[in-house]
């Protein structure tokens, strides 16, 4: 476990990252499985995949006619990336920090 948001005494943790071999991913829980943009307009992204070059990943991705719910741009928080919406509703960030 790299981060566990410590949670109020009454209740479980929110918030967790968890990583192995150079693989890291977010975790979050409350409630029933929800996307984010349903359940936390201001938390929109359900999974944040560390990708080291979001520009080539994106070019594949095109290459294959994969819809994107938002391009490939710098965002307003210091991340290069993409995004896409899974059949489900639940959004993918692929990026990493702007150098």
């Amino acid at each position: 476990m790299v981060f566990q948001e410590p949670p109020p005494s009454d209740q479980d943790p929110f918030f967790a990252i968890v990583c192995r071999d150079g693989a890291m991913i977010f975790l979050k829980g409350n409630g029933d499985p929800l996307p984010n943009p349903k359940r936390y307009p201001w938390a929109r992204w359900d999974a944040y995949l560390h990708v080291p070059d979001p520009d080539v990943l994106a070019a594949e991705f095109s290459s294959r006619s994969t819809s994107f719910s938002e391009p490939l741009k710098d965002t307003h928080d210091g991340l290069r990336g993409f995004e896409i919406t899974d059949p489900d509703g639940y959004v993918l960030f692929f990026g990493r920090p702007r150098e």
